[in-house]
């Protein structure tokens, strides 16, 4: 499985045609949301940041996610998600924020689904989460198709 690198190619032109940047809160992809888009020659034009915050620790030092959030919902939730974006949107100048947050395995916390992630794509001011499946096996299949469930709804999303 390859990440959609036209999606993302056509996101980067609309991205420079609007003078938009973008960031990325990431969990469950580890970094790798923000390598697809660093890949492109001309990234300082149109990446502006991207945090790493897999632990609850860091979702909550990084990225100021409540504690009673991580609690009652669990780190992997739409309402994690949506902290998680919102926070990153308060910490950046990024005109579009996009927060992952999910489980691919092997272990998988009691009441969750496997290859399960939480998504929130915030663009100025509006906010769209989504809630994915991956029917992959492989950890590293979860995030590509993650990715690109995600980059084809944010395509999708601008104009």
């Amino acid at each position: 499985m390859k990440l959609n690198e036209k999606t993302i190619k056509e996101i980067i032109k609309k991205l420079l045609k609007q003078k938009l940047t973008i960031s990325f809160a990431e969990s469950i992809t580890g970094g790798s949301a923000a390598f697809s888009f660093v890949s492109f020659s001309g990234a300082s034009n149109y990446f502006n940041s991207s945090i790493v915050a897999y632990t609850n620790q860091q979702k909550n030092k990084l990225l100021n996610v409540n504690p009673d959030t991580l609690f009652k919902y669990g780190p992997v939730s739409k309402e994690a998600a949506n902290e998680m974006a919102v926070n990153l949107k308060l910490k950046t100048t990024s005109n579009i924020c996009i927060s992952f947050t999910g489980n691919a395995g092997p272990i998988i916390p009691e009441n969750e689904e496997f290859g399960l992630t939480y998504i929130t794509i915030i663009i100025d001011d509006n906010l769209y989460d989504f809630k994915f499946i991956s029917n992959k096996k492989e950890r590293s299949e979860i995030i590509i198709d993650t990715l690109n469930f995600a980059f084809l709804n944010l395509n999708n999303k601008l104009k």
